[in-house]
């Protein structure tokens, strides 16, 4: 093999790697945030669960304070985990498909699959992303059950035209015989 043939070899080679390593950032950045998508989940519909249930009774101000709360970490999820995770993502993905256009460029091979990606993930949203729409969609609705729950299950006070009144005159009224 002539010297110029080794050099394409190692290079693509060492494309390879890099690919792979990008592939196996996103990959395992994947495995985790389904693993904390699951445990956020879990504990919401735990918290619902021992709510619709009756066996915790909030008074309504802890109740609301705690659902704006649950609310509030759904936002920050929303806002700063899923789309940092989707960035971050997207970025191993598109390094990891340029990688490999370019052992595919420097082995004589013409396929246009991984420059397309590229095109087509520039252009996409991040609120297209399947997988980020499911995680966000679910988060949400156990979210609001979470919510509703704790509002739902604070004692409301008696209207003051429901308010039973007591047959027994006041202790002061009593009369001795």
């Amino acid at each position: 093999m002539t010297e110029k043939g080794e050099f394409k070899r190692e290079r693509a080679g060492a494309l390879m790697k890099l690919a792979e390593s990008s592939w196996k950032e996103f990959d395992t950045r994947r495995t985790y945030e389904w693993k904390v998508n699951f445990a956020l989940w879990a504990a919401l519909a735990a918290l619902a669960g021992i709510l619709l249930r009756g066996e915790a009774h909030l008074n309504l101000i802890l109740a609301i304070i705690l659902a704006v709360l649950i609310l509030l970490i759904n936002v920050v999820y929303i806002l700063l985990w899923t789309r940092g995770m989707h960035a971050r993502n997207k970025i191993d993905q598109t390094n990891a498909h340029f990688y490999w256009l370019l052992v595919e460029q420097e082995l004589g091979i013409k396929d246009e699959r991984h420059k397309a990606y590229k095109e087509s993930a520039e252009k996409e949203p991040f609120w297209k992303n399947w997988s980020r729409g499911t995680q966000v969609t679910i988060t949400m609705i156990i979210t609001i059950l979470a919510a509703a729950s704790l509002v739902s299950s604070a004692p409301r006070p008696l209207e003051p035209e429901k308010q039973t009144t007591c047959c027994c005159p006041p202790a002061s009224q009593k009369t001795n015989p």
